[in-house]
């Protein structure tokens, strides 16, 4: 994950939700974390990784306000993705709380080769973005 580390109240800024496998990709279902007290989701859009070559895919994402984004992408055919990528773009607004530091992470991932075989995953480190007034 990639995101700024200091923000103002009011400002939005986007986490870049990775992705890097050396196995073909062709399902990757992800749970992002957030603190809630200092952030908002405004939008989740697909990245480009697992439209690489220009394959037909599929992408849905639901927001619980209280702190979670669910993501799930698949790739349509039998050719998966590999290397590494953006997945998703998650775009959150500080709303409040100066000083505070907000954590985001990665809860889980689930990425699946286009077999359906489960892929071995890695989180990474924990983000902490400093709200500022």
């Amino acid at each position: 994950m990639k995101a700024p580390t200091d923000i103002r109240v009011g400002d939005e800024f986007d986490v870049m939700v990775g992705l890097q496998s050396e196995a073909p990709v062709g399902a990757a279902p992800v749970t992002m974390g957030f603190d809630a007290r200092a952030l908002s989701v405004i939008s989740v859009v697909e990245g480009s990784y697992l439209k690489s070559d220009g394959a037909d895919t599929t992408f849905t994402s639901r927001v619980d306000p209280a702190g979670q984004v669910f993501m799930s992408a698949k790739r349509a055919g039998e050719r998966g993705s590999t290397g590494s990528g953006v997945l998703a773009v998650v775009r959150l607004r500080a709303n409040s709380a100066p000083g505070r530091t907000a954590r985001l992470e990665l809860l889980n991932a689930a990425t699946t080769g286009v077999d359906g075989a489960a892929l071995a995953n890695t989180l990474p480190a924990p983000l902490s973005v400093r709200v500022n007034p």
